[in-house]
């Protein structure tokens, strides 16, 4: 009987040992990974919070929309020399300006913002001085953003009309 009590002690500690070498570690990577999975669902969360903060502010541009596309307008993202001249032109058209000659200016970077990109445009305008001024007011109210950076007279030319040499700066960003 002693033998059968002390293989059963045998066995009662061999049990005990295997289960703290074997069930242990595993009971320390339950541990490991129910912490991962807290730390998952926080995430998880925080995302949600954080769509839901994009969605609410997508819906608040969405409602300042025509205002935002009155800036993408002033301020695109890409300027053409065509899309300058179609502007210059129309605003002429509308002082009574005559467009004589337009030349493009090379296209460069502002020194204060590098992704500032300036283009200019060297325009002589047939016509006369309140017709001038009428343009560089519905060039300072048109949609589009222009600097007017330099302005020449000449009035050389007898029996015509003032010629003005204009050059006018675009920016886009």
């Amino acid at each position: 009987m002693p033998s059968k009590l002390i293989i059963a002690a045998i066995g009662f500690i061999a049990t005990a040992i295997l289960g703290i070498f074997l069930l242990f570690p595993q009971y320390k990577n339950l541990q490991s990974l129910e912490a991962q999975i807290a730390l998952k669902e926080a995430e998880l969360e925080y995302q949600s919070e954080y769509l839901a903060s994009v969605k609410k502010a997508k819906e608040t541009l969405d409602n300042y929309s025509s205002q935002l596309e009155k800036i993408n307008t002033a301020l695109p993202d890409a300027v053409s020399y065509p899309a300058i001249l179609e502007n210059i032109q129309m605003q002429a058209a509308k002082s009574g300006l005559v467009i004589g000659d337009v030349k493009p200016l090379p296209a460069g970077i502002s020194p204060s913002n590098s992704q500032i990109r300036k283009y200019s445009v060297q325009v002589v305008l047939s016509g006369n001085y309140p017709d001038l001024k009428k343009f560089i007011s519905n060039i300072e109210n048109s949609a589009r953003i222009f600097n007017i950076n330099k302005i020449s007279f000449d009035y050389s030319k007898e029996g015509k009309a003032l010629e003005f040499s204009l050059i006018i700066e675009a920016s886009s960003y």
